[in-house]
């Protein structure tokens, strides 16, 4: 038998996005501040979202729904909420319940949305403009291969080309008979880096990685895995959680690539080290050897979590300036890969019109 309440579940969570966490969390701080306890305010909340009980299945309304029936059952907010939000959000809710300080953990975790949207927000940006400007490139190609080259070659022998005009051929026969296999070795090219980001693998293990990811595109996953990772830990330091625990938390639900490095790290904090001597013997750089340099110095003094909290700050508006650098330098060589291309199409036109008079001329 399907059920039918599990499938509304599953669409229900898809559409539980940032926007809907944030609107979510506010109302239940909004609501707690002016002295309404948690289990009244997630039933004002789900008759809200609900019209009081005509639409229940809207995903906010289910949310709202699960997260009172978990309170009613004398649970906690975070196992109604698993499920439905990111286990980062989740882990820092629980170290907020923990302590006694929900308000100030919603409120934290509306910021660490917040900040992600912003570094997401810049790698999309990064990654669009190279993205058109190589649709625009392969469209100029095409067209020079389709309807420029075809005329001209019907007119003059291209063996005869020289210069600019001999590269304007070559450029048009090669995108006309491996086109399709540069744009395939290229989509392949990706898809391997994207699939290779979030993974432990033998070919791009240790020192190969460690110099990849200091490095662009490796490097946009590294700066935006280490500004989120020293925001978590450093809200869940502020929360009361031990470090080691707190590096538990975060490598639980990591990706194989972060979950080793947090490993490394954490092991490092067991055999006795400082967090700065720790993530520096870990030998990944990661975050990054100036915020590494900045905890080792800093060794055993009181506060790590403010100084954290600190260092997570400058980095994530690092992070955000890097991301747009790197975007600037991708969009400038595009334009100089399209403003050679179209450099070649006019001098080579303007070659071979050249020569299909003087062949014309010589011939009378």
């Amino acid at each position: 038998m399907i059920d039918l309440g599990k499938i509304q579940d599953w669409y229900a969570k898809q559409k539980i996005d940032s926007g809907v966490r944030i609107e979510f969390y506010e109302s239940i701080i909004i609501l707690m501040e002016n002295n309404t306890n948690l289990k009244n305010a997630l039933q004002k909340m789900y008759d809200e979202y609900s019209d009081f009980g005509k639409k229940p299945n809207k995903p906010q309304a289910r949310l709202a729904f699960n997260c009172l029936e978990s309170i009613q059952r004398g649970k906690k907010l975070t196992q109604g909420l698993r499920g439905w939000v990111p286990e980062q959000e989740l882990s820092m809710l629980s170290a907020g319940e923990e302590a006694g300080k929900l308000i100030t953990s919603l409120n934290e975790c509306i910021r660490l949305i917040t900040v992600k949207a912003k570094i997401v927000s810049s790698i999309m940006k990064a990654l669009i403009y190279p993205i058109i400007l190589v649709i625009m490139t392969a469209y100029m190609l095409s067209v020079i291969s389709t309807r420029l080259m075809p005329k001209m070659t019907k007119m003059s022998n291209p063996d005869s080309w020289v210069g600019s005009a001999r590269l304007l051929y070559l450029m048009s026969y090669i995108s006309t008979h491996y086109g399709v296999y540069i744009v395939a070795f290229i989509v392949l090219c990706i898809s391997c880096f994207f699939v290779s980001l979030p993974r432990r693998s033998q070919l791009l293990n240790g020192g190969v990685r460690v110099f990849l990811d200091s490095v662009p595109p490796w490097s946009l996953y590294r700066v935006m895995l280490g500004a989120t990772f020293l925001l978590n830990l450093s809200l869940l330091l502020k929360n009361g959680i031990r470090l080691q625990k707190a590096l538990s938390m975060l490598a639980l639900n990591a990706s194989p690539w972060l979950k080793q490095r947090i490993d490394a790290i954490n092991s490092g904090v067991s055999n006795g080290y400082n967090l700065g001597a720790a993530m520096r013997h870990s030998g990944y750089n990661f975050p990054d050897k100036k915020s590494i340099a900045f905890l080792v110095i800093l060794g055993d003094a009181d506060g790590l979590e403010e100084v954290l909290n600190r260092i997570a700050n400058r980095w994530v508006e690092k992070t955000i300036k890097y991301i747009d650098s790197v975007a600037g330098m991708m969009l400038l060589g595009g334009i100089i890969v399209i403003g050679v291309i179209i450099g070649v199409v006019m001098m080579g036109s303007n070659d071979i019109a050249n020569q299909i008079t003087q062949s014309a001329s010589s011939r009378h």
